[in-house]
C-alpha cells in the first residue's frame, strides 16, 4: 500500500514485540495504544501514527496513518465473548445484557476510551453469524 519493504517478525504477544521495539530490535510495530503510551511518555518511542480512520481521543496530536500519508490505511480488531454450541439462548440473552450493561458504565466507558478502542453496541443477533 505504501511501497515499504519490510521483514514480518511474528510474536507471541504485544509484550515482547514492545521490549524489541523499545531495545532497537525491530524498527516498527503495532502495539495497542495502552502499550505503547508509556513507552511514548517517557521519550523511548516516538508514535508516528494511529491505524484507525480517526484520531484517537487519548492522542489528539498524532494523527492517523491515512493522514500521514497513507490514503485509506485502516488496521481494525475486535473482541467477542463466546459461548458453547447449544448454549441455551436465555443464557446468551442474560449474559448480552449483562455485559452490555457493564460496558456502558462510566468507568468502563473511560477505560475504552483510554485505550482509543470502542464499543461497537453490535446486536446480539448480528454477533452469532460469526
Amino acid at each position: 500500500m505504501a511501497g515499504i519493504k519490510h521483514t514480518h517478525v511474528p510474536y507471541k504477544s504485544a509484550a515482547p514485540a514492545s521490549v524489541d521495539l523499545v531495545g532497537g530490535h525491530i524498527s516498527a510495530a503495532f502495539p495497542s495504544i495502552s502499550l505503547a503510551l508509556a513507552h511514548a511518555k517517557s521519550g523511548r518511542l516516538r508514535l508516528i501514527g494511529v491505524a484507525s480512520m480517526k484520531r484517537a481521543d487519548s492522542l489528539p496530536d498524532v494523527p492517523t496513518i491515512s493522514e500521514a500519508g497513507v490514503a485509506g490505511f485502516e488496521v481494525l480488531s475486535w473482541y467477542g465473548l463466546l459461548a458453547p454450541a447449544g448454549t441455551p439462548a436465555d443464557i446468551v440473552q442474560r449474559l448480552n445484557h449483562e455485559i452490555t450493561r457493564g460496558l456502558n458504565e462510566a468507568d468502563s466507558v473511560d477505560r475504552i476510551k483510554l485505550s482509543a478502542a470502542s464499543r461497537s453496541g453490535r446486536r446480539l443477533q448480528t454477533s452469532t453469524r460469526f
